[in-house]
C-alpha cells in the first residue's frame, strides 16, 4: 500500500497492512486490522501505525450488533516536534458500536455511535498541535435495496467535539463550531 490519510504518496516507501480473523464462535466474527508504514512527508522512518479490533455478532434474527476499538500512534510527529520540548510521539484512540435491523430483506435501518480521543491533537490538528481533542458522533440510516444490486441509501449525522474544529458556514480553513450535522443521499450499485 502506498499511503494513507493522503491523495498521493509523500515518500519513496510502503506502508503494510493485514489483518488476522477469528470465527471460532458461531455467528461471532472477530478481526484484528493493522496498519504500519512510514507517512511523513520525505521520511522513510518514524512509522505510524494502527490496531483496529472489530466484533461483530449476527446470531439474533435480522439483527447485527457490531463494536470496534482503534488505538494508533506515530514516532516523531513534525507537527508536534516544532511546538514542544516532550514526546513528539502522538498517540489517538476511538471506539464504535453499531446496531442494524432487517425489517425486510429489501429495507434496513441502523444506528452507530463513535468517540474518538486524539490526546495529542496530532491527527485532526483542528486545534494547536499538541492540544488534546475529543469528538463523538451519532449516526442513523434507512437503506432500502431498490432494485438487483441497486440500493438507495439516507443517512443523519451529528457530530460533536470539546473544541472549535467544525467550519461551519464560514470562508477559509479556521474552525468556527463544535457541532455538525449532515444528511447524505447516496444510490449505488453492488456487483455480487
Amino acid at each position: 500500500m502506498v499511503g494513507w490519510d493522503v491523495a498521493d504518496d509523500n515518500n519513496d516507501a510502503m506502508s503494510v497492512m493485514g489483518q488476522i480473523a477469528f470465527t471460532r464462535i458461531k455467528d461471532l466474527t472477530t478481526s484484528l486490522n493493522f496498519i504500519t508504514g512510514p507517512e511523513q512527508a520525505d521520511k522513510t522512518g518514524n512509522p505510524r501505525t494502527v490496531l483496529d479490533l472489530v466484533v461483530t455478532y449476527t446470531g439474533i434474527k435480522n439483527l447485527t450488533l457490531g463494536a470496534n476499538v482503534d488505538y494508533g500512534w506515530e514516532v516523531d510527529d513534525p507537527s508536534l516536534a516544532a511546538t514542544r520540548s516532550r514526546s513528539t510521539n502522538p498517540v489517538w484512540w476511538g471506539y464504535a458500536g453499531y446496531v442494524a435491523y432487517d425489517w425486510t430483506d429489501k429495507l434496513r435501518t441502523a444506528v452507530r455511535g463513535e468517540f474518538f480521543r486524539d490526546a495529542d491533537g496530532a491527527r485532526t490538528l483542528a486545534v494547536a498541535p499538541g492540544s488534546p481533542v475529543s469528538l463523538w458522533e451519532i449516526t442513523a440510516t434507512v437503506q432500502y435495496k431498490i432494485w438487483r444490486g441497486l440500493v438507495g441509501r439516507v443517512e443523519y449525522r451529528h457530530d460533536q467535539a470539546d473544541e472549535k474544529v467544525f467550519k461551519i458556514r464560514a470562508p477559509g480553513r479556521v474552525p468556527t463550531g463544535k457541532r455538525q450535522d449532515t444528511i447524505t443521499l447516496a444510490v449505488y450499485y453492488t456487483f455480487f
